[in-house]
């Protein structure tokens, strides 16, 4: 029996080195994969440009277009207020469903004030004094819109006056845009 065990040594060696040699192999593909995954994820490629290019700078907004935008941003708020006013029954009910609804009412706000920001050119520098006016009004908006979906509940109890500070913001700004000719 000893003898029979000694015929077949060589064929389990043989048996070892392959089967190391294919997990070596196995591992080694595995960590390959892994690397370049790691690599090409290290590797941030630039956010596709714009598909609107603007050869000429643009001409600040005129006093039209600037109240045009303060009545898009009083649309807004007199929305968020209606909102905030259903907030208390909302509260008394409060529930996961009723949590999401209000968290997705808040992202669509937010949303139309970036596109009420964005078509007032409030981020670009050519938009001119006249668009700087309106900071306060998206800047109060925009503290609101963060309250509104940090601390709703709170809200109820106890923020209501960060709503007042968005009318004083609104106030400042018509007076701004009405100095300007």
């Amino acid at each position: 029996m000893s003898t029979s065990r000694q015929a077949y040594r060589p064929f389990r060696a043989a048996a070892y080195v392959l089967f190391i040699a294919v997990a070596t192999v196995l591992t080694g593909l595995v960590l390959l994969s892994v690397v370049r995954g790691l690599v090409a994820e290290a590797r941030v490629e630039p956010p596709p440009r714009d598909p609107i290019v603007r050869s000429a700078p643009e001409e600040s907004i005129t006093r039209e277009e600037a109240k045009a935008c303060l009545e898009a941003f009083e649309s807004l708020h007199l929305e968020i207020e209606e909102g905030f006013a259903r907030l208390p029954s909302l509260a008394a009910t409060m529930g996961r469903d009723t949590l999401r609804q209000w968290t997705d009412e808040v992202r669509l706000w937010e949303a139309a004030r970036s596109s009420i920001a964005e078509e007032c050119r409030l981020s670009e520098p050519s938009g001119g004094p006249v668009a700087e006016a309106l900071l306060p009004v998206a800047n109060a908006l925009d503290r609101l819109l963060r309250a509104l979906s940090t601390h709703a509940t709170r809200m109820v109890l106890e923020d209501a006056h960060t709503f007042e500070g968005v009318s004083t913001a609104f106030e400042e700004t018509r007076e701004k845009i009405r100095a300007y000719r």
